[in-house]
């Protein structure tokens, strides 16, 4: 069950298009292309190539790439320095190295603010989960270039914050499961509630969609 908005249509997508949870199809993540990109420049290399779901499919014939603009680069830049500053230096440093790289990866950035946005208006609890979920897998991805771009062993310290974060992201992701299995249950019970309601006056309501045919009939004739 994919809970993307159905505005998301309008960027090609069937289903959210860096989801790496196969639990759920939810929020965009650029988590580990981005890690990609800043463990290359803890390296000081080129990187590797992003590769993202939306890359494997041919977008429709009236597809448009949305384009970075100054009010969208800002708005993304704000949601970094407001919730992962510590991702700030390094997005500015992607921008020296690379301005194509640079303007993808902010132009992802605020499709999930729009998402988040949307999300918060609709479900203000699975909004707290889901951006709790992004900024940990985000400091989780910095911490992994950091690691990647050093020639020693990771330390004790480094292994128990890994660990620490790697528990974390699980226990939101059981979080963000138990949510939806209460609002799929409410869900569900309502839909039975209903049934059971026209289940109960099956008759009645036959009736009554029977001599509304005959209303629009009469309507009808009478033009």
């Amino acid at each position: 069950m994919c809970w993307l908005p159905v505005s998301w249509t309008a960027y090609g997508r069937d289903t959210c298009q860096m989801c790496l949870r196969n639990h759920c199809k939810k929020v965009g993540r650029l988590v580990w292309p981005l890690a990609a990109l800043t463990i290359a420049i803890f390296l000081n290399s080129a990187g590797p190539p992003v590769v993202r779901a939306s890359d494997r499919q041919l977008p429709p014939a009236t597809y448009r790439r949305p384009i970075l603009t100054e009010e969208r680069e800002a708005a993304a830049m704000h949601f970094v320095k407001k919730h992962i500053p510590d991702l700030v230096p390094i997005l500015q440093n992607l921008k020296n190295r690379d301005a194509n790289k640079y303007a993808e990866e902010m132009l992802e950035i605020f499709q999930v603010t729009e998402w988040f946005a949307e999300l918060q208006a609709t479900d203000e609890k699975r909004y707290e989960l889901e951006l709790e979920i992004w900024k940990t897998e985000h400091l989780t991805s910095v911490l992994v270039a950091k690691l990647a771009a050093e020639k020693d062993n990771a330390t004790d310290e480094s292994r128990k914050q890994l660990q620490t974060f790697a528990q974390r992201l699980v226990d939101l992701e059981i979080q963000v499961l138990r949510h939806r299995v209460e609002v799929l249950e409410k869900e569900l019970s309502e839909t039975r509630e209903e049934m059971n309601r026209m289940e109960d006056h099956r008759a009645d309501l036959a009736k009554e969609r029977f001599n509304g045919f005959f209303e629009q009939i009469k309507r009808w004739q009478m033009k």
